[in-house]
């Protein structure tokens, strides 16, 4: 693939020439401003609209390709793990939607072929009002606090104190 000056997002080396002009053209998608990463949830149909050089039957073989498949996979990955580190770093923002959102994302991005591997976090924040009167908010105090949280929470206070 020669380059005309513009990132490359994507190189599939394939003998299918439908595959070679869906990747040319989705890597020029890729380029114009806007597009991505929010060409990822693009169809075959909308990919069609955007570029309609190539006929929806054919993105639809580019996006079931198995290179492709893997690069969407990839690239989801990536922007999860930006997303994370993003709310990571944001510790002052411990909102309940936040908190929710990075478990999401840890689910989301979790290696799928490990398995018994749990992780709890546990995060200690003031509820709001609406969240005090919801059924499914669960708030622990005392005894229910399982002994292995409530010894790191002592050890925590005892390096800080």
């Amino acid at each position: 693939m020669e380059n005309t000056g513009q990132n490359i997002f994507i190189i599939i080396n394939s003998p299918d020439k439908d595959i070679q002009e869906c990747t040319r053209a989705f890597n020029e998608l890729c380029n114009k401003s806007g597009n991505y990463p929010d060409i990822l949830n693009w169809n075959h149909v909308k990919l069609y609209r955007e570029y309609k050089e190539i006929p929806s039957v054919t993105w639809k073989k580019f996006l079931l390709n198995s290179s492709v498949v893997e690069f969407y996979g990839e690239e989801r990955q990536i922007l999860a793990n930006s997303e994370i580190n993003k709310l990571i770093s944001n510790s002052a923002d411990h909102s309940t939607a936040n908190i929710q959102k990075l478990n999401s994302l840890l689910n989301m991005t979790e290696d799928k072929t490990k398995t018994n591997t749990r992780v709890i976090i546990y995060n200690f924040v003031d509820l709001t009002k609406d969240e005090e009167r919801n059924p499914n908010v669960r708030t622990l105090k005392g005894s229910d606090i399982p002994s292995s949280i409530s010894d790191s929470i002592q050890n925590t206070k005892n390096k800080t104190d």
